[in-house]
């Protein structure tokens, strides 16, 4: 009968924890390392594949005649454009202006601008006025404002009485028209405007110089303070009431 020792005997161990962990990592390696070969291998294969597909089809892409692409059909004629028709064309009617000759006095032309102003050719009629001037101001001022230009007839009223401080006497105005009708509808325009505007200081003394001839200076006078009430400065307004009465 064996004796047992003094002590125990010590149990037979396994592997170490450290040294199976570490074949576990190995192994794993050599796993992955062979999927990754084997994957690698697989690639190359199908792009060994790809390849030869693509050099198959340039070969057969070479040894196939080219054949040029049909030329185009031709295109129809276009239909014939229809003639060309020019209109006929009618010459504007020829204007006649009567040049005066350079020896006829002022009045004369004067004359011969009423003449044309009374027969409704109002363009000819001012060109005569302007061969006038000074004297013809005033008839140009009045063939201005049976065009409702009040801006130029008012201008040409400051020039005629710079010319001559009685200008409103060269001219009754209902004189220049041919037809009283003519002379009323220049006459209404004006009221119109100074009744619409009472401050339109030109307006009104372009009136009071019709009115002085229509209904006397006193009239004349009455737009003329109303002008200067309004302007105390208005130059024309006040040349003309200073003279009104001479």
């Amino acid at each position: 009968m064996d004796t047992p020792g003094l002590f125990p005997e010590t149990p037979a161990r396994g592997p170490s924890r450290p040294a199976a962990a570490l074949s576990l990592i190995v192994l794993a390696f050599l796993l992955l390392l062979g999927l990754t070969l084997w994957q690698v291998s697989r690639l190359k294969e199908e792009r060994d594949a790809s390849q030869r597909q693509v050099d198959e089809l340039l070969a057969l892409m070479k040894s196939r005649p080219v054949t040029p692409p049909p030329p185009p059909a031709p295109s129809p004629d276009p239909p014939p454009l229809p003639p060309l028709i020019v209109p006929e064309v009618v010459p504007a009617p020829r204007v006649t202006v009567r040049v005066l000759p350079t020896g006829e006095s002022p009045q004369e032309r004067i004359a011969q601008g009423i003449q044309e102003f009374k027969a409704g050719r109002t363009d000819q009629a001012e060109l005569q006025f302007f061969r006038a001037v000074p004297d013809a101001y005033v008839h140009l001022l009045v063939a201005r404002l049976a065009q409702d230009d009040v801006r130029e007839a008012f201008s040409l009223l400051t020039r005629a009485a710079g010319a001559d401080l009685l200008w409103f006497k060269k001219l009754n105005p209902r004189s220049l028209f041919g037809t009283a009708e003519a002379f009323e509808k220049m006459l209404a325009s004006l009221e119109a405007r100074v009744r619409a505007d009472p401050l339109d200081r030109e307006s009104k003394t372009l009136l009071a110089y019709l009115h002085y001839h229509e209904k006397g200076a006193a009239y004349a006078k009455a737009l003329l303070v109303e002008v200067l009430a309004a302007d105390p400065g208005h130059a024309a307004a006040k040349g003309f009431l200073e003279n009104v009465d001479k």
